[in-house]
């Protein structure tokens, strides 16, 4: 019924799999579902509009729809304070450089953050939302890595949080930021900043999965589910 495209890996083959388990990809193609791909078709498809903008161009899109993101530019002087430099494509935060003169694409303006956030949006519902947080310490800030760099690589790892201790106010940027790209679903990373307001780092047409705790990939697959069976209607 559906045709899955999706990079390798082993989230890729994870979806593939509670797809299948739903008998969701056997028969007469009959629909698409694009995870992290973009790809124009005349059957209907989720997430058409994957991949076709770079980080810089998500960003000036969010930013042109209203959805607060960190400050960015494409000029390291119009930021202010420690300036990162990144690159238009790029994974779990591995192009970050800090200053300019690193062969950069653009900069974005450090936050000093108090928290990060994936939150999973499909078609405007709520998902999953998941806390970063130091489950490896020992990572943390070894072999020349940034403390201010949140990552797998670093130490930090997801937890998932109960749906009644998200705060509205998150899940409805998360929402905002996911219909602003004009994509069906996504996982969002927020930053909560010290100041105490929420800043959309970039928004994940492919994002990965850690550990036991798959809430938020179940209940896109539920959602995909409920979309074919209902004979694939268009998006609000």
């Amino acid at each position: 019924m559906l045709e899955l495209r999706t990079p390798q890996g082993p989230t890729g083959r994870l979806l593939r799999e509670m797809l299948a388990g739903k008998k969701l990809l056997a028969g007469h193609v009959k629909a698409i579902v694009n995870y992290g791909y973009g790809d124009a078709s005349h059957l209907p498809t989720l997430n058409a509009n994957a991949g076709r903008a770079n980080k810089y161009q998500e960003l000036v899109k969010l930013d042109d729809k209203g959805v607060r993101t960190i400050p960015f530019s494409s000029h390291a002087s119009d930021l202010h304070g420690v300036i990162l430099g990144r690159k238009l494509h790029h994974t779990q935060g591995k192009d970050i450089v800090f200053g300019v003169g690193h062969n950069r694409d653009y900069f974005t303006q450090l936050v000093p953050k108090h928290n990060e956030f994936r939150v999973w949006v499909f078609q405007g519902k709520h998902l999953a939302t998941y806390e970063k947080k130091l489950d490896y310490p020992g990572k943390y800030g070894k072999r020349g890595r940034s403390k201010e760099v949140w990552n797998w690589h670093n130490g930090f790892a997801f937890h998932f949080v109960q749906p009644e201790q998200v705060q509205d106010k998150l899940k409805t940027l998360a929402i905002n930021a996911v219909a602003a790209l004009d994509l069906d679903f996504g996982a969002v990373d927020i930053l909560l900043g010290a100041d105490r307001r929420y800043y959309v780092l970039e928004v994940n047409t492919a994002p990965g999965t850690q550990g036991a705790a798959r809430q938020g990939i179940t209940s896109l697959v539920n959602c995909i589910e409920r979309w074919a069976k209902g004979g694939f209607p268009e998006r609000n």
